[in-house]
């Protein structure tokens, strides 16, 4: 009880130094600051010193008070000031959140920019928060225009995934607090029904047929029995097993969170269950934010927010019908090398149907799939030192999804606890193996594991040079992911994909990224049905049904995140190109490499201007 005290006097100090910065603001700066980031004169060496060191402790302190609000991301880090609490999700705290980010940009702009003493990488560093925090305050606005329960990233499903996956248990405090977390539970949830009651009075409700999923995976996060205990607390007596504890204590701890399970878990997980009957009756299967209030100025912020550009909505429906049709063309061609009678589309039943391409949906095929994404990882791991400068300095591990999430992803992977020694872990849905051919595994790994986010995301973490808001915050989905896809082309020109099937799955993957364009604004802007958008995928890929399903899935509940795939790619290996031309002889792909991975997330204007002096200073 002390512990929490602590945090709140914590919490309430936090608010209060964010409302002293907005007031000094308003008291002491009259003038608007421009958004300009060239120095307005000539610093000295001692005021730029002077300005970098101020600008760096704001970084510190902003993300020190972010952390200090967000007990959840606190565990995503190894930290475990509050790791018996979970982040609130009441209008209070959104309402603070906001006055925050005012206050700080503020700071940012009146008392760090409007001098703008600061040396390269400080000013990158402020005119990244500065953009930052204008897209933050800008997204409160439409902080209801969103599904808070959904199969793929649904707040119920995030916290049994942080219970098993990220908190850590070292000690008897670690198991104290994960007891306390499991019975605090029914806070969170309270949040997030009175959340969803909120969005029901502005029309936000998910699309009926939606709701089956979700209901279903509330059911298999409760369930257990004596002979198959649920995975909240078989994860945690596997934990408490490795403490140096009497077998006393560990019983009653045993026994506590079981308590704490039964009467606090399960009883505040069936109240969401019986809300969500009663919404799924108010629901109906209309999809695409344009049905919402303010849902197309929405829309365009989203695109904004995720791209990173400024693509409208038109220009990149466009796009992705451009890409479609070239990559198309590109499988026409391996078609062909493989003397294959019949045009694009009998290939793609061809490739759904014959079971050449999929392993037996049993233990061992389960296990003989996993062990040659093993396989393709260790391949890669090899060429690294050719391709690259910096490297990733923990391992990563394949697992199987756990059960709870087997009705959303197929191939993820999620880092592990920062300064952990732990490995990376590259899950693969392994409940269906018809979700997952053969002919796609080299790209899945490629993309997920080495040289994709696995490699970028560990080496991101490594740099200790930069102010921790750019190296562990959430952000910048065009850039990774962009990453991730540029990493799927990588490996062709390290001589994988000598296959012509596996090079053929290379090109689905870019082809499902092509596709997501569309069909993301078809939902969102065209208004598209759901069965126009599943059409779209089962004419244009070889996907199956179900697979597709699943994606259309992703586009209703996540507008804009999916296109950001395909336009990261694009603009990366633009600027490759730039590059090589510029330099000619020059040019070295490891310091290409090291352009893109060494300086952390960022948005793509900014990538550019990254390669352009990189660049330049090789000419120079």
């Amino acid at each position: 009880m002390e512990g929490y005290f602590n945090i709140k006097v914590k919490f309430v100090i936090a608010v209060l130094l964010a409302v002293l910065f907005y007031v000094s603001y308003l008291y002491l700066f009259k003038e608007q600051t421009p958004d300009s980031f060239e120095l307005t004169r000539d610093c000295t060496t001692a005021e730029i010193e002077a300005g970098t060191t101020k600008a760096n402790l704001l970084f510190e302190r902003y993300f020190e008070e972010r952390i200090l609000r967000d007990p959840e991301w606190q565990s995503r880090l190894g930290r475990k000031d509050s790791n018996n609490q979970w982040t609130s999700l009441s209008t209070e705290h959104l309402k603070i959140e906001h006055s925050y980010n005012q206050a700080i940009l503020s700071y940012l702009e009146d008392s760090i920019l409007r001098e703008a003493c600061l040396d390269e990488a400080t000013l990158l560093s402020a005119r990244l928060l500065k953009d930052k925090l204008k897209t933050e305050i800008e997204a409160y606005r439409y902080r209801y225009h969103n599904y808070p329960i959904n199969a793929m990233n649904g707040v119920h499903l995030r916290i049994p995934a942080l219970l098993i996956n990220q908190h850590e248990i070292n000690d008897l405090r670690d198991a104290e607090a994960y007891i306390s977390r499991v019975g605090n539970v029914p806070k969170k949830i309270d949040e997030l029904i009175a959340g969803l009651i909120i969005r029901e009075k502005k029309g936000i409700i998910l699309p009926k047929f939606l709701f089956p999923t979700v209901l279903a995976s509330i059911n298999e996060i409760i369930k257990t029995t004596p002979d198959a205990p649920n995975l909240i607390i078989k994860k945690f007596e596997q934990k408490i097993a490795l403490l140096d504890l009497k077998n006393e204590q560990k019983t009653t701890l045993k026994q506590r969170l079981l308590d704490a399970f039964n009467q606090k878990f399960i009883i505040s997980y069936q109240k969401l269950y019986h809300h969500l009957k009663v919404l799924e009756t108010k629901a109906s299967d209309g999809i695409g934010v344009w049905q919402w209030e303010a849902g197309e100025l929405y829309y365009a912020f989203k695109l904004r927010e995720q791209t990173t550009t400024s693509l409208t909505a038109d220009e990149i429906y466009n796009l992705g019908i451009e890409e479609v049709a070239r990559i198309h063309e590109e499988m026409r061609a391996i078609i062909k090398k493989l003397n294959y009678k019949g045009d694009l589309q009998a290939f793609f039943s061809f490739l759904r149907s014959d079971p050449q391409f999929y392993y037996p949906n049993t233990d061992k095929g389960r296990n003989d799939y996993l062990k040659n994404v093993r396989k393709i990882i260790d391949s890669m791991i090899v060429q690294l030192d050719t391709w690259f400068i910096s490297k990733p300095n923990k391992d990563v591990v394949v697992r199987s999804i756990e059960s709870f999430r087997e009705s959303t992803f197929t191939t993820f992977y999620k880092t592990s606890v920062l300064g952990s020694n732990a490995p990376g872990v590259c899950y693969v849905n392994t409940r269906d193996m018809g979700d997952l051919p053969k002919y796609e595994m080299d790209v899945s790994v490629y993309h997920e594991a080495i040289p994709g986010h696995h490699l970028q995301i560990s080496i991101e973490e490594s740099l200790s040079d930069l102010p921790q808001f750019r190296r562990l915050e959430d952000s910048y989905t065009a850039y990774i992911e962009g990453w991730g896809m540029y990493a799927e082309y990588l490996p062709k020109e390290m001589g994988a994909y000598q296959d012509a099937y596996s090079d053929f799955g290379r090109l689905v993957w870019e082809l499902w990224r092509a596709c997501r364009l569309v069909v993301d604004v078809g939902i969102h802007h065209k208004k598209w049905t759901r069965n126009q958008a599943i059409d779209y995928y089962k004419e244009n890929t070889p996907n199956q049904v179900s697979t597709c399903e699943k994606m259309v899935e992703r586009h209703i509940v996540l507008p804009g995140q999916a296109v950001t795939y395909k336009v990261g790619m694009i603009t990366i290996l633009e600027l490759r190109k730039y590059a090589e031309t510029a330099l000619g002889d020059q040019f070295d792909i490891r310091e290409f490499h090291e352009v893109l991975l060494t300086n952390g997330k960022v948005p793509l204007d900014i990538l550019q201007d990254l390669v352009e002096e990189y660049v330049q200073s090789k000419k120079d």
